[in-house]
């Protein structure tokens, strides 16, 4: 297998499709990960509900924030893991209204939205696993 780096705005093509919602890794300025929906805007930036539970989006704000998003291809060997980092912010009321899922969604449950954060990514870094076979060394002849 191979390893491909990604660019910045490969990683955002990535996590855009095909749909924009993925679950991440997140971790809080280097604190333990959790497992967290997020929401991949067009600048690459990510939004993430708050919900019910706002405890780790207060201790988030203005912190620096780590993502990291993995996926592995059901028919095939390879797959990508994309790592991001960026500052959280409170989400603000144009957050809200950014079209990441079907307005009949977003107003059955615009309250997720009350306590999130939109992470302002620095860059995304990334990298794919191809299936190819690796190619062994060539022979220098000598046996």
């Amino acid at each position: 297998m191979g390893l491909v780096r990604l660019t910045h705005s490969e990683c955002v093509k990535l996590l855009r499709s095909p749909g924009r919602r993925r679950n991440a890794l997140v971790a809080v300025d280097g604190r333990a990960q959790v497992v967290l929906p997020c929401f991949m805007l067009d600048d690459g930036d990510l939004l993430m509900p708050g919900g019910d539970s706002s405890a780790i989006f207060h201790a988030a704000a203005l912190r620096p924030v780590t993502a990291e998003f993995s996926h592995f291809d059901r028919h095939g060997a390879g797959g990508w893991t994309i790592t991001g980092m960026g500052i959280a912010y409170p989400m603000t009321y144009p957050d809200h209204r950014v079209p990441v899922m079907p307005v009949a969604t977003r107003q059955r449950n615009a309250t997720v939205f009350e306590n999130g954060l939109r992470v302002r990514v620095a860059r995304l870094t990334g990298h794919r696993t191809t299936g190819e076979p690796a190619v062994p060394r060539q022979r220098d002849g000598r046996s």
